[in-house]
């Protein structure tokens, strides 16, 4: 599968973040978009899109920020902050199916991005809306890029 490069515009979103160890990343994510979501009922608001993540690599660990678009009037709390990710150029490839495979996919967008010398900016996903279903799921995975022209 060969990635597709797309321009993200600029987001606004509600983000609440941990560092954990690499294993701790599925139980972690769950706990953060609770906090979002907390924020949001108690200022009597609901998220503005769809569910994001978003990854920094560490020693061993990894720094993990959930996030959802902030919709108008969201005030920062002790737990969650307002956050503004610039537009920027991303490699994508979409994944259907568990959460478990998506681990490939990253693999198939950090293979292309090594072969093509790109310069990584931040690694995201953007999760379509929900389905109960695991092999229905849909996860747009984007890596940031730079350009590889030198130009």
């Amino acid at each position: 599968m060969t990635p597709d490069i797309v321009d993200l515009p600029e987001m606004h979103l509600c983000m609440a973040e941990a560092t954990v160890p690499f294993e701790r990343i599925p139980a972690t994510l769950p706990y953060l978009y609770d906090l979002i979501h907390a924020a949001l009922h108690d200022q009597g608001l609901r998220r503005a899109g769809p569910e994001q993540a978003y990854y920094q690599m560490g020693e061993g660990e990894m720094r993990v920020m959930a996030a959802v678009p902030a919709p108008e009037g969201f005030a920062p709390t002790d737990a969650v902050r307002l956050e503004t990710i610039p537009a920027e150029k991303t490699l994508h490839l979409r994944h259907t199916g568990p959460f478990s495979g998506l681990p490939a996919t990253w693999t198939a967008l950090m293979e292309h991005a090594q072969a093509e010398v790109y310069g990584f900016g931040y690694s995201r996903e953007l999760y379509q809306p929900w389905t109960p279903y695991p092999q229905e799921r849909v996860t747009d995975v984007h890596l940031g890029i730079s350009d590889n022209t030198g130009a």
